[in-house]
């Protein structure tokens, strides 16, 4: 028993850090930053449960005395978990408030504090009162301590897998965290005497009914953090999800979104009623329009690749555009593609497959078994609200899309960037990283006069002649582009020499993708 306890133990304090970090993503973000509060708070709390919890059980000199510690501190982590757990959103919500002026770890490590901290403490004295518990002979020491340790890091490791794969998809976070608050309350008192567990039993349920009851009336969730209606908070295999109505009366038209992402839209459907039937199939976010720049450049492609589905309101409008071209998307989460369907009444056209994969994995795959195939690829897959994961920004990236691309094919990407401050050594390091491979590059802008603000961009890029003279057919001599579809007219920017001079090449090795897109996540808060 005493082992098992060990093993929960740990098992908990990983789920809390995979929990916590999830949890906190539409508030923080999902950046280094973020992370590095989270665990930094974890860290220091568990640094002080193994102090302090070492220092009370030596001052225990009976099994008796160290058993009921061992029970009073489990179910003490168990009560904990699950009343914080239960108000999270208002911890998060504050946090996020405090963001605004501190910065993004500090948001993030005040909510942690509240939330993971105390927890966390609880949690790491388990490991020492287990010890002192099992210790009875000097000679055995270390073989003692180090058998709990194992059993320690494979309760880490079952906390980890269980908790990622498993419960939060299957469940949520805060309802995974409040059922592994119930599971330690219940091993408390499985651990305490016999004389007692009636009691303890009766107090449990007492306490499970009044937990039920202030979840019911007293609650905290995250409607408080948007404006408008939280239509949906979903949580699946790699993202907490929420879906979000703007503010509007009944039967009038209506903005519906999709947010991973603190005070910003990843993806946007207009509605023109309540239920996912009705959401417009006309773009409404001005970047996605942008895209349609790349069929200015190839204006009947054969085969195209779009990598990130989000709603798949931009894969449903090529495919409207293109009935009879063959569309690849690949969106790395599932469970957006779901949400798609139940929120945004998305139908898989004929012409469309969908890859649930990670956008670089499925490049590498199909440059080796099929390529130079894609006419033209669109990479509009985001970590983060402004970051691009950096394993699709690197050298080595570039040049399995350049493999997959046919011979006078065009890439597309949204970048979010800056042409100056302190946040422009981004888009510069892109830039220079898409020279290696591709040999002509065009960027064009949405926003006219404003260079040092964090904006969507777009840039074109081709690998052979072929590809340079349609984008050229495009673009050359001109100052604007338009999209005709749409009317949306886009800037030319011609000073792409001056762009590069303080870029680096972002390699799989070392791609500092968070650090320099820091200054965009600044600006936003």
């Amino acid at each position: 028993m005493i082992e098992l306890a060990v093993f929960i133990a740990n098992a908990s304090i990983l789920a809390l850090e995979v929990v916590g970090a999830r949890s906190f993503t539409p508030y923080f973000g999902a950046s280094a930053e973020v992370w590095a509060g989270v665990l930094a708070v974890v860290l220091a709390g568990l640094a002080i449960g193994y102090h302090v919890g070492g220092k009370i059980a030596d001052k225990k000199n009976n099994q008796n005395d160290l058993r009921k510690l061992l029970a009073t501190t489990l179910g003490a982590s168990g009560v904990v978990i699950a009343i914080t757990w239960i108000v999270s959103d208002s911890f998060s919500i504050l946090g996020s408030s405090i963001a605004a002026y501190s910065g993004l770890t500090i948001g993030a490590s005040v909510s942690a504090f509240f939330l993971l901290f105390p927890a966390s403490i609880l949690l790491a004295a388990v490991s020492p009162i287990a010890a002192k518990m099992k210790l009875h002979s000097l000679e055995k020491t270390a073989s003692v301590v180090g058998r709990l340790s194992a059993i320690a890091a494979l309760g880490s490791v079952a906390g980890a897998f269980i908790t990622g794969i498993f419960l939060i998809p299957q469940f949520g976070s805060k309802e995974t965290l409040v059922g592994v608050g119930i599971a330690l309350i219940l091993l408390a008192i499985a651990l305490s005497a016999p004389s007692k567990r009636i009691h303890l039993g009766i107090m449990f349920f007492v306490f499970i009914g009044a937990l039920m009851t202030s979840n019911f009336f007293f609650t905290s969730n995250a409607s408080g953090a948007v404006n408008g209606a939280l239509v949906a908070d979903i949580h699946t295999r790699y993202n907490r999800i929420w879906v979000v109505d703007s503010p509007h009366a009944f039967g009038e038209p209506f903005m519906r979104t999709v947010r991973t992402d603190p005070s910003a839209t990843q993806c946007a459907s207009m509605m023109h009623g309540e239920l996912p039937s009705d959401a417009s199939e006309t773009l409404t976010l001005k970047y996605t329009q942008a895209f349609d720049v790349g069929f200015n450049v190839i204006p009947n492609p054969e085969k195209i690749l779009i990598v990130g589905g989000c709603n798949f309101s931009y894969p449903r409008h090529v495919s409207n555009l293109y009935p009879n071209t063959v569309i690849d998307v690949v969106e790395l989460d599932e469970g957006m593609t779901k949400i798609a369907k139940e929120w945004f009444g998305f139908v898989k056209p004929n012409n469309m497959n969908i890859y649930h994969a990670d956008g670089r994995t499925f490049l590498k795959n199909s440059s080796q078994s099929n390529p130079n195939q894609y006419n033209v690829i669109f990479i509009d897959a985001y970590n983060s609200i402004l970051s691009i994961p950096f394993q699709l920004l690197t050298k080595e990236a570039f040049q399995v899309m350049e493999e997959s691309l046919a011979p006078g094919g065009v890439l597309v990407f949204n970048l979010i960037g800056t042409f100056d401050g302190t946040g422009r050594v981004y888009l510069q390091s892109v830039l220079k990283t898409l020279a290696t491979t591709f040999t002509h590059i065009e960027i064009l802008k949405m926003r006219e006069g404003e260079t040092n603000v964090p904006q969507n961009i777009i840039i074109l890029a081709t690998k052979d002649d072929a590809g340079k003279n349609a984008v050229a057919l495009t673009v050359q001599n001109k100052e604007t582009v338009t999209v005709s579809e749409f009317g949306l007219i886009l800037k030319v920017v011609s000073n792409r020499e001056e762009l590069a001079r303080d870029a680096i090449v972002f390699t799989d090795n070392y791609a500092p993708v968070e650090t320099l897109t820091k200054p965009l996540r600044d600006f936003r808060y």
